[in-house]
């Protein structure tokens, strides 16, 4: 009993990992305190604080290894027998809906208000905004993977007649939204071009956002009717 609940402590832990490094990246970030330590400042000063970032991430990256390598080998072996016996055998559970838009709008909120401050900074450092844009790109493909195969499995089966039907709907409703967003993006930049920077990540968060929508309305009404 006991190891079974310090087992699912450690999973949670593992599942937080990702968010435990963005906050920690928000915070050197802030307070630069590798600058500090090492004696870069004046460089952080001129070129922006993207080495904080490289500094916390091969540390970060470090400790996770060091897990594995020394407490975590055995279940991380036996995690990716069981993930590649799941591809395999088609049934490896994909990122819940509900979990993929908060990742997706968190992470477009903290790029756009990193795209503000940098547009409105009087000293602009673009190393402030590869963070934003990496998770933010992340969260995107993982979209991007959930619209090309709206299932409940990671693997598109192309034999299940249903699913096809889904995916057909669900792109054809994401070529509409694609389209409109990019009539948008126009707009914006022959009126309003000082928005456009903002405006690219969100149409493109609108472009992913409402087929994932529409596919878990159709897949909800599907299921009501069974």
């Amino acid at each position: 009993m006991e190891s079974g609940r310090i087992g699912g402590i450690l999973s949670k832990w593992r599942r937080m990992t990702w968010t435990l490094f963005v906050a920690a990246d928000f915070l050197v970030t802030r307070y630069h305190p590798f600058g500090y330590l090492f004696g870069f400042r004046a460089f952080e000063a001129a070129h922006g604080y993207f080495v904080e970032t490289l500094i916390l991430f091969v540390l970060w990256s470090t400790g996770i290894g060091l897990y594995y390598v020394t407490f975590g080998k055995g279940r991380w072996r036996a995690d990716m027998r069981d993930r590649r016996e799941q591809l395999r055998n088609r049934t490896a559970q994909p990122i819940s809906f509900s979990a993929r838009m908060v990742f997706l709008l968190v992470s477009l909120a903290v790029l756009v208000v990193s795209l503000y401050k940098y547009q409105h900074d009087s000293q602009p450092h673009a190393g402030g905004l590869i963070v934003p844009l990496l998770f933010f790109g992340l969260f995107v493909l993982v979209e991007i993977s959930r619209v090309m195969v709206p299932s409940d499995s990671m693997v598109f089966n192309p034999d299940d007649e249903w699913v096809v039907f889904l995916r057909a709907r669900t792109l054809r409703i994401g070529y509409g939204t694609a389209i409109f967003v990019l009539c948008a993006l126009g707009g914006i930049l022959l009126y309003v071009p000082s928005l456009a920077l903002v405006a690219c990540p969100v149409g493109l968060a609108m472009a992913l956002a409402v087929p994932a929508c529409a596919y878990q309305v159709m897949d909800r009404r599907a299921a009501a009717l069974q």
